[in-house]
């Protein structure tokens, strides 16, 4: 599986897919540290719910909150994902993406490709 960052909304159910099936966990380098829980860089519960006027953000806060969301649950053994190049992010790290290839198209991978 490929995590964008390792913020326990995104790293979600990856120790128990990873312990469970034996499902490997894929991070940027810089996040493999931050997914095994040796550093913590996150939103506190109180901030999110300062922002809580915003819609929608209140009650998935109190979802998350309710759901184990501020757990402390690290991954036994991210890795760095094995990519070529570097990512491209204009508009902040939610919209990485690659570069394009020289037809100007999107790399692709098939489901059973490299991932």
């Amino acid at each position: 599986m490929l995590i964008t960052h390792a913020h326990n909304d995104h790293l979600g159910s990856a120790e128990y897919l990873r312990g469970a099936y034996g499902m490997p966990v894929y991070l940027h380098e810089e996040e493999v540290a931050h997914a095994r829980r040796e550093f913590l860089h996150q939103v506190s519960v109180g901030t999110v719910l300062k922002n809580g006027w915003r819609p929608g953000v209140l009650p998935w806060a109190v979802h998350a909150i309710r759901s184990g969301g501020t757990a402390h649950v690290p991954v036994a053994s991210p890795q760095p994902f094995p990519a070529a190049g570097p990512l491209v992010c204009p508009a902040g790290p939610s919209r990485c993406r690659r570069p394009a290839t020289p037809t100007g198209t999107p790399p692709t991978t098939s489901r059973a490709g490299a991932w």
